[in-house]
C-alpha cells in the first residue's frame, strides 16, 4: 500500500479533494466541452463592477421583493 503525506496547509484550508483518476478525467473533458471562457468588453466589466458595488452597499432587491413589485398594479400611464 502506498503512503502519502498531505501538507498541513492543504488540510487546514480544506483545499484537498480526492477522486478516482477516471472521474477526474471525465470532469476535465466536461469542463473543456461545456465551459468556454468569455472575454468581457470594457462596458461589461464596468457594469459588473457597478453591480458588485451596489450589492456590497445593500442596494438590491430580493427575488420576493421583485416578484411583489411586478405583481403590484401599475398606476395610469403617463400622457
Amino acid at each position: 500500500m502506498t503512503t502519502i503525506t498531505i501538507p498541513n496547509t492543504l488540510m487546514k484550508a480544506k483545499e484537498l479533494v480526492v477522486i478516482p483518476r477516471t472521474e477526474y478525467a471525465f470532469l476535465m473533458r466536461l469542463k473543456k466541452e461545456r465551459i468556454r471562457e468569455v472575454t468581457l468588453t470594457a462596458k461589461q466589466k464596468k457594469a459588473i463592477q457597478e453591480s458588485e458595488k451596489e450589492l456590497r452597499s445593500g442596494r438590491y432587491l430580493t427575488l420576493d421583493e421583485l416578484e411583489r413589485n411586478v405583481a403590484r398594479p401599475h398606476s395610469k400611464a403617463r400622457s
